[in-house]
Formats: C-alpha cells, structure tokens, sequence
C-alpha cells in the first residue's frame, strides 16, 4: 500500500511540476512590452496605429514601456515593431493640462462600462470584403490579411497584424464589437482617414 502511495505521490509531483514549468515558459515567451497610450485632450473617436511603417519615426521607450502620443486625427505610424503577447497597458488622456489615466471598466448602477472599447482581433468577414473591394485593389486590412483582385479573381493571405484598432469614448460607454461598427475607411489600407 505504501509502495502505491509513493508512487502516485511521484507521479503528482511530476505532473505538477511540468505544469508549473510549462506555464512559467508561455507567460515569459508570450509577454510584450507594455504600452501606454496618450490620448489628446478631450480625445474622443477611432484610434488607428500603423506598426512597421517604413520612414515613420519609433516609439519613445521608457524604462521597457513604449509611450504612444496619439496626434488629434487619431492615426499613429510608427516603424516599431508590433509585438504580441500579454502586458500592462495605460491608457492616459490630457484633462485640464494634467494626463489623466483612463480605468477599463467603471461600475454605472449594475453595468461595467468602458472608455476604451475592444482591443481584441474580430474575425472580419473577407468574402464580402472581397466582393465590395473594387477592381485592381492590392492592399492590406487592419488584421495582417492582404487582398489583391483582378476581375473575378482575388487572392487572400493571411499575414501578421500590423494595425491596432481601438474607440475611446468621452464618458463610460457600454461595450462594442468594431466589426459591427468599423468605418469602412479604417478597414482597409491605404486609404487616408477623414479629416476629424
């Protein structure tokens, strides 16, 4: 009976230490850089940041914190790369000369609501992008994917993400999917964004 109970006290030690180690490895290898976005004063609507851009100026660094200045048209290029993972971001906006932290979630009554909305990868619909795309097009969408057509024929690859997306809101607003309000001209680059 003892010789059982060792051994499955083996066994257990065993297991448990490869789950230990295994999620000890994916949290190092899957954590980023953190960033901290700075939003202007008053700042409310789509902020788009274009990663890699060739000749666009790189993120300030800090102390291993990339800081994102975000100009009053919403859009960023930056010729940093664009890191995946997990981290600690801020997001901070200019309130009466003084930057301001803005929480993710507020308690309004019984509702979580936010000021910054959905940061997540949305599974966009290619298929009707493609049939809406006009004739000619080559570019690339927000999620890494790029789409070229040439009559009835269109080619889609996936690829890496090199876009962020993200809506920032005056107050605390409940939360939303951008894909199910993405304006059609922050779908698709190289379109220019509308003047604000």
């Amino acid at each position: 009976m003892d010789r059982k109970r060792r051994f499955f006290k083996r066994i257990l030690l065993v297991v448990g230490s490869s789950a230990v180690l295994f999620f000890a490895v994916y949290v190092i290898y899957m954590k980023r850089s953190s960033r901290h976005y700075h939003l202007p004063e008053k700042f409310s609507g789509w902020v788009t940041i274009r990663f890699e851009t060739e000749g666009a100026p790189p993120l300030e660094e800090k102390d291993g914190v990339y800081h994102l200045y975000i100009p009053e048209s919403g859009v960023l290029e930056t010729s940093t790369r664009f890191q995946t993972g997990w981290a600690r971001d801020a997001f901070f906006r200019r309130e009466n000369g003084q930057n301001v932290e803005l929480p993710m979630n507020v308690k309004v009554g019984a509702e979580n609501r936010c000021f910054i909305h959905d940061r997540q990868d949305a599974e966009p619909d290619h298929l009707a992008l493609v049939k809406s795309l006009p004739d000619g097009v080559d570019t690339v969408l927000w999620d890494g994917t790029r789409i070229s057509k040439s009559g009835t024929v269109a080619d889609v690859r996936t690829g890496r993400k090199l876009l962020e997306h993200f809506w920032v809101s005056r107050e605390p607003e409940p939360y939303f999917y951008p894909h199910d309000s993405l304006p059609a001209d922050r779908n698709v680059w190289p379109h220019e964004p509308p003047g604000r």
